[in-house]
């Protein structure tokens, strides 16, 4: 009986210590035994270079709060910079997962892992490599700079730096306040559209009797053409709404913005933010078979008075704001 007793004694302390264990060991959160990387503010990051096996070198440059592609000098998209910034000041280590060097079953050999380096005035502050997702889809496998072991990184971080110089250019074309344009210039065929927008006061006649003291009083505002004749106003709020926060659907090689000449429309908005022109050219002649799958995309050349560079829309988009210019220049010749 005393060694059926000891035993179920011994049992019990056995169960006991292993819950312990599996309640205290490091695992899924932060333990004082994992080399967490030194703590750095997103803010003092400026430069970041991302290398991974399957594209080319990313390295992107902050300069006066901006971020900027290097070497090309590209503006990069601020969201997706900040984010990338983020990720690698928020890395949180939270399991060893592999002390043994064995690497490939993690995906963290030299021609499959991603490397990240991030800099402050040219010092690296955070550097690490990036394996696969763990088989948990919330963490990733990391290797930090300096130490051979492999580790469990919280979230699937690798995903955020998945990123090609395409994907992280800002295409941004015009971001204006719509309300404060006054003036609207259009250009087509040779033939020029000037719209102004005019406050309206309504006759004595439509006034009511307790508002006849109010007759200066802009009632409204009508958009009108140089001859003082009122056009659509869902044409101009189509071409104002669809362009004040214009961005393009991808870039055009460095040098198409020498090859675009003769536009053919330009539209500009003036207000008190500036003057904003959009330029829209004809679809350029494929040189060979790939530019002609290009070309099938539909997709339009078009510059900017905002942007150094040559882009393209879609052309569903382009035959929406021609046929918004269509409807204003066609109610001229009525």
């Amino acid at each position: 009986m005393k060694t059926k007793k000891m035993e179920f004694i011994l049992l019990a302390v056995a169960i006991v210590a292993l819950g312990l264990y599996l309640i205290l060991r490091p695992g899924d959160q932060p333990g004082e035994r994992l080399p967490q990387p030194a703590a750095v503010d997103t803010d003092q990051i400026n430069r970041i270079i991302v290398i991974r096996p399957d594209a080319a070198p990313l390295e992107l440059v902050k300069k006066d709060a901006r971020w900027f592609i290097s070497p090309q000098g590209y503006p990069a998209d601020t969201a997706t910079a900040t984010n990338l910034a983020k990720a690698v000041t928020d890395l949180t280590l939270t399991a060893v997962v592999s002390e043994s060097g064995n690497y490939e079953r993690y995906g963290l050999t030299a021609d499959e892992k991603t490397v990240v380096r991030a800099f402050h005035d040219g010092k690296v502050v955070r550097a690490f490599d990036l394996g696969k997702a763990a088989p948990t889809q919330q963490h990733t496998f990391v290797l930090i700079d300096g130490d051979p072991n492999v580790f469990h990184a919280r979230g699937q971080i690798a995903r955020t730096f998945e990123q090609t110089v395409e994907s992280l250019r800002d295409r941004t074309v015009f971001d204006f306040d719509r309300t404060a344009v006054h003036s609207i210039s259009l250009t087509r065929d040779g033939e020029t559209l000037a719209l102004v927008q005019q406050a309206v006061t309504a006759d004595e006649a439509e006034k009511d009797a307790e508002n006849q003291g109010a007759l200066d009083t802009p009632d409204w505002t009508e958009w009108q053409d140089a001859r003082g004749r009122t056009v659509d106003p869902e044409a101009v709020t189509r071409l104002l709404d669809g362009m004040s926060r214009l961005q393009c659907d991808s870039y055009l090689d460095d040098d198409a913005a020498s090859r675009l000449t003769d536009a053919r429309w330009q539209i500009t908005f003036e207000s008190p933010e500036g003057n904003f022109t959009l330029m829209v050219f004809a679809q350029e002649e494929a040189a060979d078979e790939a530019d002609a799958a290009d070309e099938a995309d539909d997709k339009i050349p078009a510059m900017a008075s905002t942007n150094d560079y040559a882009f393209a829309l879609q052309a569903t988009r382009v035959q929406a704001f021609e046929a918004a210019i269509d409807t204003l220049f066609d109610a001229r010749e009525d």
